[in-house]
């Protein structure tokens, strides 16, 4: 009987540290994954021809993405944003910065920006980015 006891009290302890550490785990980073490469031109354009083949191909993957800056912007949790320009006026990359970037880039630059996929509504939504 006491045997069972220290078997239980020992699998309880070592759950309960599991636990734990999964709790207090942070999530992954973009910058130590590998990315799917692309211009944004080209990534919008997925989209908008094949949006269903589109998700499928990029649904829970890192995206490391070229394009041209056309604005710079703050969301409501004060991240910084950027617009990446594509071949259609009407839809573009829109990158969520994870971390504040010292010097920001221009508008009109050719950029670098590697993030997680999150969502295309009439642009493709990209968050927790570095630029590169």
């Amino acid at each position: 009987m006491k045997k069972l006891l220290l078997v239980i009290l020992v699998v309880a302890i070592a759950g309960g540290l599991y636990a734990y550490y999964q709790y207090n785990r942070k999530p992954a980073g973009v910058a130590d994954q590998e990315a799917v490469k692309i211009n944004a031109a080209a990534l919008v354009a997925s989209f908008m021809n094949d949006e269903k083949a589109a998700q499928t191909t990029y649904n829970n993957k890192v995206l490391e993405v070229v394009g041209v800056v056309t604005e710079l912007g703050e969301n409501q949790d004060h991240k910084t944003t950027i617009l990446l320009q594509s071949d259609d006026p009407l839809s573009s990359v829109f990158c969520t910065l994870e971390n504040k970037v010292s010097p920001l880039p221009k508008i009109g630059d050719e950029i670098i920006v590697k993030g997680f996929y999150a969502a295309y509504t009439t642009d493709v939504l990209l968050t927790g980015c570095i630029i590169k």
